[in-house]
């Protein structure tokens, strides 16, 4: 069936929707006139764990250098599970995340998952977990076996209860 399957980009959808008159809205394609939505009304949605540099810079408001950073932040975190974690960024306010919140999407299951249950202390390492963290964690397992859980990250000395908010939605046990 692979080679009858065709997905579009978020881009391709966009431009569809424009030749066609129609709004990508909520997650969904619809016809403008229907909705009493003017061509400047339009919202063009980009969803931040796929998007290249040049889809970014078609948001008003971000340029290279943040489209540059967008990048690089989302790939040393394996992709963004909140729009508030733009923030974290380099120059990055609020007053910008609002200005652009209504043009992005986040797909979590475009989000890079680390089982902790064969990775090494490198393959941890993020701006969320320090090298002593990813350490214990593999330390901790390779001294009491395989973890059942990601909660049982917990058990390990180092990871609070912040570092670890932060870090469950980019784990997984095998």
């Amino acid at each position: 069936l692979e080679p009858f399957i065709q997905i579009s980009s978020p881009v391709e959808i966009a431009r569809t929707a424009e030749k066609t008159n129609s709004v990508f809205q909520d997650g969904k394609v619809e016809n403008a006139s229907s909705l009493n939505v003017s061509k400047a009304e339009r919202v063009n949605v980009i969803e931040l764990n796929s998007a290249d540099s040049a889809t970014l810079t078609t948001i008003k408001g971000i340029g290279a250098f943040y489209a540059k950073n967008i990048i690089k932040h989302r790939n040393s975190l394996g992709g963004f599970v909140t729009k508030e974690q733009l923030l974290e960024i380099w120059k990055f306010d609020q007053e910008k995340l609002n200005a652009i919140e209504k043009y992005i999407d986040i797909d979590e299951s475009k989000i890079k998952k680390i089982n902790i249950n064969t990775c090494e202390a490198v393959d941890l390492k993020s701006p969320y977990i320090k090298w002593t963290v990813a350490n214990a964690i593999v330390n901790y397992r390779k001294n009491h076996g395989k973890y059942k859980t990601v909660d049982e990250i917990k058990k390990t000395d180092l990871v609070d209860e912040e570092t670890y908010r932060k870090i469950v939605p980019y784990l997984i046990v095998e």
